[in-house]
């Protein structure tokens, strides 16, 4: 389960202070899930991405909106945050090592 401080630093790591987009329940959800505030923190990023994924730059009377670079902070946002987790995976998808043995013919 969650605690109240891994919330609020997933919500600090996303500039989500509000719980308008992302409740503190489905925040627990992802550092539950994940197993870690840095994932949970990128999970955010990366759904934020998905929603800026269909913004198109605008141009219109002398202004523009570069709205594409929305998606690109978002996704370097993600992949800065997964490598703060390190190498290392939760508990339940690590694997065991694979074994190598030698092969004995008898001809």
């Amino acid at each position: 389960m969650a605690t109240a401080g891994e919330i609020t630093e997933v919500r600090e790591n996303t500039n989500e202070p509000t719980s308008v987009d992302f409740t503190d329940e489905r925040i627990g959800d992802f550092v539950d899930d994940l197993a870690s505030v840095n994932l949970a923190s990128a999970k955010v990023w990366e759904k934020k991405a998905a929603a800026y994924a269909d913004l198109a730059n605008v141009t219109e009377a002398g202004a523009r909106r570069e709205m594409e670079a929305l998606y690109d902070h978002a996704i370097k946002q993600a992949a800065y945050w997964k490598s703060k987790h390190g190498d290392t995976l939760p508990e339940a998808d690590v694997k065991g090592r694979a074994k190598v043995h030698i092969i004995a013919r008898t001809v």
